[in-house]
């Protein structure tokens, strides 16, 4: 399952992908601004990519935790978010019924077409691979990516050529993005073609420097369909 989040800065998109891949059992969180820090005992921070190799495959196998956090120091993101990604790709093989959640934050930092990448969109299980990406602009992430997600998240947006792609999955969509206020968005649901509005952030907010939220499921949409 592929889900996107696209918005401004401080609207929520992050937040929200982070609520989201909380209600996984096991998470593999890629982090370049360093903006999470939660304090539980089932997370674990990495800073690079050797350290992360290990803690997935102890995360994974092992069950010595439920979440790994890459915060990566490495210069160059692009190799780091390859051998990240090579790293999940072996777990999904070897486990692809393990419910695990992918959150990619900040697509623009990285190149997402790569092979091993587009793998893990096209060919791992979609039950029980979720992943989570978060982006400024629709731009920022691959039409070969948004051509496959099940699932669209859209704060505030204006700009003609951002609302030009939203449009292309729906119109709708990209009509109430253009109108919503402060934390509220627009949920496409591709899958079934329906369209859903959460005006409530505090059915979904969660703090990014405290533990692991309990809830486990974002309440307060209003739907409406295509």
């Amino acid at each position: 399952m592929i889900y996107i989040n696209i918005g401004r800065r401080e609207l929520g998109k992050s937040t929200l992908a982070l609520f989201m891949v909380s209600q996984l059992p096991k998470r593999a969180i890629l982090d370049p601004r360093r903006m999470i820090r939660r304090v539980d005992s089932r997370t674990e921070y990495v800073t690079n990519i050797m350290d992360a190799r290990d803690a997935l495959h102890a995360m994974v196998f092992d069950d010595e935790s439920d979440e790994v956090i890459y915060q990566p120091e490495e210069d160059d993101l692009d190799l780091a978010f390859e051998q990240w990604t090579r790293t999940l790709k072996t777990i999904v093989i070897q486990q692809p019924e393990r419910e695990i959640g992918i959150f990619v934050d900040e697509a623009s930092f990285y190149n997402l077409e790569t092979p091993t990448f587009m793998w893990l969109a096209k060919c791992s299980l979609r039950d029980y691979t979720h992943i989570i990406i978060t982006a400024h602009q629709p731009k920022d992430i691959p039409t070969g990516i948004r051509a496959i997600a099940d699932h669209w998240f859209v704060f505030y947006t204006t700009q003609e050529t951002d609302l030009a792609k939203i449009a292309e999955k729906s119109p709708s969509a990209a009509r109430e993005a253009k109108a919503l206020k402060g934390r509220s968005y627009v949920h496409w649901n591709d899958t079934k073609a329906e369209l859903a509005i959460n005006k409530n952030p505090s059915s979904w907010y969660i703090s990014m420097r405290n533990s692991v939220p309990t809830t486990v499921t974002p309440k307060g949409s209003e739907v409406a369909h295509e």
